[in-house]
């Protein structure tokens, strides 16, 4: 599907031009990697009461299941692709897994450490003889629509996120072969919307542009949409615009970055998949 800038008109255009000027949805990362936004949840005409409003719902990642969501056809996936969606899937899962079995990441919320998850996936794809895996910062942007006009938007990666000391404003992800997985997906979730936990996507060059309203537009690298109680969404993934891209060097320094944090939950996860049979394809793979 070839995606074009998505259309923005009448008064809505004006609103969701206010909103990114203001609250626009800036998503950011201290210097552990958490992410700490300040979105704006409110369709025109009305205007969050409260600081809580404009938050995430609390997460429970102990009792939670958690599941990589494959958002893409998979009819139509070539047999390479198909392998790295199942070895990807098995990646992310199992790492939630290694996370939920650690007592001692209890009472932190890793769904809002994209940083942190996404090494840990990456390195688990090592682990299993994927040395093509990388992680990749990325910009993701959540739009609802209802009637064909939109009503809320999220994203992370705008060029107009204020300038903060030790923050971060992008979303990291893990790519392999033509497959792009967000195992913090979660963290976009809001009263408004229904965004899974982690997801699987087709990577896409021929996405197009993703509108980011008056700071123009981003080349879009992959696109999911659903529809839920009479709502309409769209979840876009892009590039970084080069002023976004600019700040979002030095990511590796961060905490949430260091091996040895990771390196006990990339060890259990491995553990887990040490008896899953899984396929083989491309270079790299252990047999």
């Amino acid at each position: 599907m070839t995606m074009t800038t998505l259309p923005i008109k009448g008064p809505h255009r004006s609103f969701l031009q206010a909103l990114a000027s203001s609250v626009f949805s800036h998503g950011r990362y201290t210097d552990k990697g958490r992410f700490a936004d300040r979105v704006s949840d409110a369709a025109p005409g009305n205007s969050p009461t409260s600081s809580q409003s404009l938050r995430s719902p609390a997460y429970d990642q102990v009792a939670r299941s958690i599941t990589c969501l494959p958002l893409l056809d998979t009819v139509n996936l070539d047999d390479r692709q198909r392998a790295d969606l199942v070895i990807g899937t098995a990646a992310v899962e199992a790492a939630w897994k290694a996370v939920q079995a650690d007592a001692r990441w209890a009472n932190h919320s890793l769904m809002r450490n994209c940083i942190l998850l996404a090494l840990i996936v990456r390195d688990i794809l090592h682990g299993m003889g994927r040395l093509d895996a990388v992680v990749m910062p990325v910009g993701a942007q959540l739009l609802r629509y209802y009637n064909g006009e939109p009503s809320n938007v999220l994203t992370i990666g705008s060029p107009d996120a204020p300038v903060l000391p030790n923050a971060w404003n992008a979303h990291m992800v893990v790519k392999i072969g033509d497959i792009l997985f967000d195992p913090t997906c979660g963290q976009t979730q809001r009263h408004w919307n229904a965004a899974p936990d982690t997801a699987a996507l087709l990577l896409r060059p021929e996405c197009g542009k993703v509108s980011l309203f008056e700071h123009g537009e981003a080349d879009a690298i992959a696109q999911f949409r659903y529809n839920r109680a009479g709502y309409d969404y769209v979840m876009t993934y892009f590039h970084l615009t080069p002023a976004s891209a600019k700040r979002a060097v030095g990511w590796e320094a961060y905490k949430d970055a260091l091996p040895k944090r990771r390196a006990p939950l990339v060890q259990s996860a491995l553990q887990m998949l040490r008896n899953i049979q899984l396929p083989t394809a491309r270079m790299g793979v252990a047999a």
